[in-house]
């Protein structure tokens, strides 16, 4: 067993015996939003550090859930990151979701490999229980739009997605999109 793995188990073990839920933060820098910091420079707040995707150092079902602020945005292959994540989280664990919307000029900074827009997840979530979703790996529980200048308009944008995406995004950029999923 590697030493990531090992004090990934340890960490598990201790959070298990404490009664505290398992939640990791994936990017956590220097704000740790779960009980367990993972990054891939080590920090202040960081417990574990790995390039989460390129190895398996989670057990199958054993996080309770999962924080993303501002970091899917940084791996080369979302999508595997976004499987692994299915595959760590307990069943109906959920994973909270936060990428700069394609109309946020910070969106195109250098190291941002993907640009993300309301519907960037439909291909992988489910919006209900449709019986030809099997396939899906997560179910939406929330998708909102933020426009940091613009709240009062959040609520209506999220609720009349097609219009903003189609027409109103030039107008009124938006901040980042928060996705909750559950498995």
């Amino acid at each position: 067993m590697s030493e990531t793995k090992l004090k990934v188990k340890n960490l598990l073990e201790k959070l298990g015996n404490s009664g505290k839920k398992a939640v990791l933060d994936i990017g956590c820098g220097k704000v740790k939003r779960g009980t367990i910091g993972l990054d891939h420079i080590s920090g202040e707040n960081v417990d574990i550090v790995s390039d989460f995707g390129k190895e398996m150092i989670f057990p199958d079902d054993s996080l309770d859930g999962i924080v993303m602020y501002h970091s899917l945005e940084h791996f080369t292959d979302p999508v595997a990151v976004l499987k692994e994540c299915q595959m760590v989280l307990k069943k109906g664990g959920e994973i909270d979701i936060k990428v700069p919307h394609h109309s946020n000029v910070s969106a195109y900074q250098i190291h941002h490999k993907s640009y993300w827009n309301y519907y960037s997840l439909d291909p992988l979530v489910s919006e209900g229980n449709k019986s030809n979703e099997q396939e899906k790996l997560f179910t939406v529980i929330k998708k909102e739009l933020n426009l940091t200048k613009f709240k009062f308009l959040n609520s209506f944008f999220s609720k009349n997605p097609f219009l903003y995406e189609t027409y109103l995004y030039r107008i009124f950029p938006c901040y980042e999109i928060r996705f909750i999923l559950r498995k």
